[in-house]
């Protein structure tokens, strides 16, 4: 090669890479990647305990069981990125079903709004009704959960709820910004049957940005408590998650949580107690938060897409059990399984099986609830039960 056709050559890949980054500069400006609070706004918001240098930070270290551990330190940053992404394109036998996922197709309308229920609506999604009070958690209802247009996928057989078939909403929980929590997508289909979006700090921007109205958007800190005016009964409390934030290149700019609904019935001093645990790794968090809360009657804990190479952000079954301890509950709904594959190295229906044989070799404290996608749950009804669908 002459010393000008290696010129021009280099010159073709240079033009090339910067063509390429100006391209994936002008994609993440893109209203569905939202948006991100300055420093200054977010320290206006409130006094926030984890803000430091710009970013959130978890309060404890994960715990890391001795079997989830691999050892990557003397690996760079970059190749690690790389593994995950290149375990999304060459995905195992068994992390997709050979047949479409048995769901049920939940007619909202015909609900007795008087029965209190909790519905899994797939992977991360819950629909929740007490009292009268409806409340809807990390909609999914797109069949790709990421920026990219091909993948994930959603599993065949999952992806049969939409905006259209959700009545009118209370309350919006978003427990973080990650794309299969909030998709885009599904929140502006959503936007005119929302009373109020409640979230942690930061994740409001994005809801700003797709001109939602200020007044309907409640940002909060770990430890805080809302309640409507309107729903005097009813209170959310936002409380500590170990895990992370983020839907562009960087990282932890706004805060992630988990959620506890406390209604207090009547006039007695016992109130019904949901914990929706978002997105986790397994941490003294749980501990805490039992401390404060327990007992708690349902605990819905993400119980898939668990990896040796990001143990601080999802729990493993035998964690997911333990934090289920921890919490002091009486029941348990796996949630974050059976949808989607994000790169974990695990059968599609491992979780669940797993879970199911821990409980009962161990003679559990808590039940175990293992309802299909759509299967009501009756809050009151302390006999039902449901079958290891995974298994047929």
């Amino acid at each position: 090669m002459s010393g000008l056709t290696f010129v021009k050559a280099s010159l073709y890949i240079i033009l090339t890479i910067c063509i390429v980054i100006t391209f994936i500069i002008a994609y993440t400006k893109l209203p569905m990647f939202g948006k991100i609070y300055t420093a200054q706004h977010i320290e206006k918001i409130g006094s926030i305990v984890n803000y430091k240098n710009g970013r959130f930070h978890n309060l404890y270290e994960a715990i890391q069981s001795k079997n989830n551990q691999i050892k990557t330190w003397w690996l760079p940053r970059v190749f690690m990125k790389l593994n995950f992404i290149l375990s999304i394109f060459t995905k195992t036998e068994k992390q997709i079903p050979h047949l479409p996922i048995s769901a049920l197709a939940v007619n909202f309308e015909e609900l007795d709004k008087n029965e209190d229920m909790i519905i899994w609506l797939g992977h991360a999604s819950c629909f929740i009704q007490i009292h009268g009070i409806r409340i809807l958690v990390d909609p999914l209802f797109s069949e790709i959960s990421s920026p990219i247009p091909f993948f994930p996928k959603a599993m065949a057989g999952t992806n049969i709820y939409h905006a259209r078939n959700i009545p009118n909403i209370d309350f919006l929980i978003i427990t973080h910004d990650h794309w299969d929590h909030l998709d885009y997508e599904t929140v502006l289909q959503l936007k005119q049957k929302i009373g109020k979006v409640v979230c942690p700090i930061g994740v409001g921007a994005h809801f700003r940005r797709w001109k939602f109205d200020n007044s309907k958007i409640v940002e909060m800190s770990w430890d805080e408590i809302f309640v409507e005016e309107s729903h005097q009964n009813l209170k959310i409390h936002c409380l500590p998650a170990h895990h992370s934030s983020g839907r562009g290149f960087t990282r932890n700019k706004a805060l992630w949580g988990s959620f506890l609904i406390e209604y207090k019935r009547n006039s007695s001093e016992d109130s019904l107690k949901i914990y929706l645990g978002g997105d986790s790794g397994y941490s003294k968090h749980y501990v805490d938060i039992g401390k404060k809360f327990a007992p708690i009657d349902f605990v819905l804990l993400n119980s898939g897409q668990y990896d040796k190479r990001w143990p601080q952000n999802h729990m493993n079954p035998s964690q997911v059990i333990q934090a289920t301890k921890d919490l002091v509950a009486k029941k348990l709904i796996p949630i974050h399984i059976c949808r989607l594959s994000i790169g974990a190295n695990h059968a599609w229906d491992e979780p669940l099986h797993k879970l199911l044989k821990k409980t009962q070799y161990k003679n559990a404290s808590f039940c175990l609830l293992t309802p299909r996608i759509g299967e009501v749950i009756k809050i009151q009804d302390n006999n039902q039960k449901f079958s290891a669908w995974w298994e047929q």
